[in-house]
């Protein structure tokens, strides 16, 4: 049995989102920029954003994408590390279902 690779899992995440109507950006460090930045952007309703970094099943972070995903989340930008498409589409329903608190 072969391993599933992120590329694959990637993939296929940005064409399931593409039917629940998110559209995505991949994020990728110009040469000798910074990284460790997730790998996408979910581009979500009323002007939300939702970042995901993508693992090969068992797959670790660096310590660089640590820094990051907490950095985005003190900002109040949801993230998500996802190892399986599955995960990725509970995460975005999760946020399309979100709706506005109005007092």
């Amino acid at each position: 049995m072969s391993a599933t690779r992120e590329s694959t899992i990637e993939r296929k995440a940005v064409r399931l989102a593409l039917r629940l109507g998110v559209r995505s950006i991949k994020l990728a460090a110009p040469r000798g920029g910074e990284t460790g930045w997730p790998d996408r952007c979910f581009l979500l309703p009323q002007g939300r954003a939702y970042f995901i970094e993508f693992k090969a099943p068992g797959g670790e972070l660096s310590a660089k994408q640590l820094y990051h995903l907490k950095e985005l989340n003190e900002l109040g930008y949801p993230t998500a590390v996802c190892d399986n498409v599955e995960d990725v589409v509970k995460h975005l329903e999760a946020a399309l279902a979100w709706r506005p608190r109005y007092s």
